[in-house]
């Protein structure tokens, strides 16, 4: 593996220093830069060509957000990151639009080295640039507005527990919203402990406040039904559907709530991972899909052969890069491929990829080979009738 660039800006120059000392454990393997002049960082980013770049975010005459806005400009495939002791609730999405994570400063040693080594995506010669344009420069997801209107209309009513639980839902069934609620969610954390892994708790520790200041925030673009393709309207619906019906299946099998919860944030993100090779290449990417409609093959064999990664894989990428549950990214990753899910008959995984097949063959598409020879290797096929029927119910009023 070649030796990863790395720029490090902070005006505080004991700082640099101290960064300095904690990542000597990594020279062999990084080479690590440091200035305490943000505008100095401009041209060390144009000479050395970095592959992270770590900023202070309160410095004069450049903050960090604005540098890292600059950098990302003449460097796409660049990881982002901001360290700072004190950040303001109104800075998140000036920060968030910037950089791909945040942490607290002071931060442990361990803990930056650990986002990091999660963080930095090792490119294959065979990777398709475009496709890592689209993980590095993803900013602000797309979104039906419909829905948007609805989370704001739902949050407009007195506060009750039915109020919230209904927005909970909503959320969870949306992958722009929940993700991006997943990334404030941990950027309010500041790296100071563990951030909410789904969607529930997300909801609980930010607030309906933060929920409303999201809606309206450059982390989404709204997209009217008359301005969303046919291909995202149909990912979106059928990334809510394989959410709710996995969480009802989950539940069913006397999963534990938080297990469910993660189950169904696995089905969502799994199902929603072709929208980012779609925005990021969407020709090549409506010509894989039709190969695939064509030959019966894999669709993820075709992404991978043509991308050179699958959009699990992309997305996968893309969540340990914005810092997101990387237990979950992993799944996500393995959720395509019914041949690399665990051998536990009730794993989180193993729900989530079957429910989604269940979801498909609702609509008309038969169970593929490998999902079926991996129902039969773990002994599932006996549940299978049960759990259709489930998923058919659940179904109906999201189909309503």
């Amino acid at each position: 593996m070649s030796t990863r660039r790395l720029l490090f800006v902070d005006d505080e120059v004991p700082i640099l220093r101290a960064l300095e000392r904690m990542l000597r454990v990594q020279r062999r393997d990084w080479e690590c830069h440091f200035t305490d002049d943000p505008l100095r960082a401009l041209t060390i980013v144009d000479e050395v060509q970095p592959d992270a770049v770590v900023s202070d975010m309160l410095m004069p005459g450049l903050d960090g957000a604005e540098l890292l806005l600059e950098a990302s400009r003449r460097r796409p495939l660049l990881a982002r990151f901001i360290l700072s002791g004190e950040v303001g609730a109104g800075s998140l999405v000036r920060m968030a639009r910037a950089a791909h994570q945040c942490l607290a400063k002071p931060c442990r040693g361990d803990v930056l080295l650990g986002v990091l080594h999660r963080a930095l995506i090792t490119p294959a010669p065979d990777h398709d640039p475009a496709l890592l344009r689209g993980i590095y420069g993803l900013r602000s997801l797309p979104v039906a507005a419909a829905r948007v209107e609805t989370v704001r209309r739902l949050l407009a009513r007195p506060w009750s527990e039915a109020r919230d639980r209904d927005v909970v839902a909503l959320l969870s069934g949306t992958a722009a919203l929940a993700t991006k609620l997943l990334q404030v969610a941990t950027w309010t954390r500041l790296g100071m402990g563990t951030p909410p892994a789904h969607v529930h708790d997300a909801f609980f520790q930010l607030g309906p406040d933060a929920v409303r200041a999201l809606l309206e925030s450059e982390l989404l673009t709204p997209l009217p039904a008359q301005e969303a393709t046919a291909f995202q309207q149909a990912t979106w619906r059928r990334a809510e559907r394989a959410a709710a019906a996995t969480c009802a299946v989950a539940r069913a099998e006397a999963l534990s709530s938080d297990e469910a919860r993660l189950a169904a944030l696995v089905a969502l993100w799994g199902t929603s991972a072709p929208l980012l090779a779609d925005v990021s290449c969407r020709a090549q990417y409506d010509a894989a899909r039709d190969e695939a409609a064509a030959t019966a093959a894999p669709l993820h064999a075709i992404e991978r052969r043509v991308f050179g990664l699958s959009a699990a894989d992309a997305l996968a990428h893309l969540l340990q890069l914005w810092g997101l549950s990387p237990a979950v990214a992993e799944s996500v990753a393995r959720s395509d491929d019914a041949a690399t899910l665990p051998e536990i008959p009730l794993a989180v995984e193993t729900v989530a990829h079957l429910t989604r097949a269940l979801v498909d063959e609702l609509d008309g598409h038969a169970l593929p080979e490998s999902t079926a020879a991996h129902v039969a290797r773990v002994g599932l096929g006996d549940r299978l009738d049960a759990w259709r029927g489930l998923v058919a119910r659940v179904l109906e009023p999201v189909a309503a």
